[in-house]
């Protein structure tokens, strides 16, 4: 505990050196001679010398603080990836502030706004669905703040971390259509955001290059709810799905509820590809086949992209694209076999 006191003065005085020498020892921006920082190093130790960040913030300019703002903090995904840029920034002595804007474009905004005015030092954004005027949405943005954008796009010339949906579409049509699966459906989210669009893309040119359209499409809000309820109209068609690809997490648990319901047993009935891969997967009968997001690593990336702009990099934004991964287990068999 800091005794009462315990100012800057005092440790100078009690390591026979000027205010100044403690200052730049502190602050890390000067090397003071070996045998000064050893006096100096007792002296903190010896008075419990803590800095004020407030006054710190104030002398530099920053507030050792990052914002990170999430659409959705219910979503696991998004809690891996918290977990990766804070683990990078807490490396580098940077705190990390999470706000939630609910997919809503105003609330972002305001957000954003928000930790402008509190000073932090930079943000992370995995920006809210985009709207019909993207221009409008960005005009008041400061492009002297330090933004990186996750899994997004966003309608700005900003640095962007994010995993090649396409690629993640393309793995589960081709997955499907390897196991003789011919009518494939796609259950999808009903708002515009790149991820989702780019996995439709990805998983239609794969069909298209097999001579196959999709077997019904449906796009619905992010529950589970909404899932069954569009799962049960795909299934409800003369020529039903034998197989669906399913490009969120929630709305998959949604699937599995309506093949449950009306008492299809999966992959014996209907085989099913998923996005994402969590521990409680495991649980399931059978275990799921996901399309697999480095979500951690996502993190670690946009936090050492936001650190860089932080210490001044003058580059030109960069994009830095990630593989996705398919995890082949138990939900998806040969049509044969159906």
């Amino acid at each position: 505990m800091q005794k009462e006191g315990a100012d800057i003065r005092a440790v100078a005085a009690r390591a026979g050196v000027s205010v100044a020498s403690v200052s730049r020892f502190l602050n890390g921006k000067k090397r003071v001679r070996p045998e000064t920082e050893a006096r100096i190093q007792e002296a903190v130790l010896a008075l419990g010398y803590r800095p004020n960040p407030i006054a710190q913030s104030m002398r530099t300019n920053r507030t050792q603080l990052v914002g990170l703002i999430l659409p959705d903090s219910s979503n696991p995904f998004f809690s891996a990836l918290v977990r990766g840029a804070e683990d990078m920034l807490g490396a580098s002595g940077y705190a990390l502030t999470l706000l939630n804007s609910n997919e809503d474009v105003g609330r972002e905004q305001e957000l954003l706004g928000r930790l402008q005015r509190l000073r932090c030092d930079g943000v992370i954004l995995i920006p809210a669905p985009e709207t019909e005027n993207e221009t409008q949405r960005w005009e008041g943005h400061d492009p002297a703040f330090p933004l990186v954008v996750v899994d997004r796009e966003a309608g700005i010339p900003t640095d962007l971390v994010a995993v090649d949906n396409a690629l993640g579409g393309s793995l589960a049509a081709k997955h499907l259509l390897e196991n003789g699966h011919e009518r494939i459906g796609l259950l999808s989210v009903d708002y515009s955001v790149s991820s989702h669009r780019a996995r439709r893309a990805g998983f239609l040119q794969a069909l298209s290059e097999a001579g196959r359209i999709p077997c019904g499409e449906a796009f619905v809000p992010l529950t589970v709810e909404d899932g069954s309820r569009a799962t049960a109209a795909l299934l409800a068609h003369p020529e039903p799905p034998t197989a669906l690809f399913v490009t969120s997490n929630s709305l998959t648990i949604g699937a599995l509820t309506a093949f449950q319901a009306q008492g299809l047993q999966c992959p014996r009935d209907i085989s099913i590809v998923g996005y994402d891969s969590y521990p409680w997967q495991e649980i399931l009968t059978p275990r799921l086949t996901v399309i697999c997001q480095p979500a951690y690593e996502m993190g670690q990336c946009a936090a050492e992209r936001l650190l860089a702009r932080m210490q001044g990099a003058a580059a030109a934004p960069q994009r830095q694209i990630l593989p996705p991964t398919l995890i082949v287990r138990g939900s998806v068999a040969p049509l044969a076999c159906s």
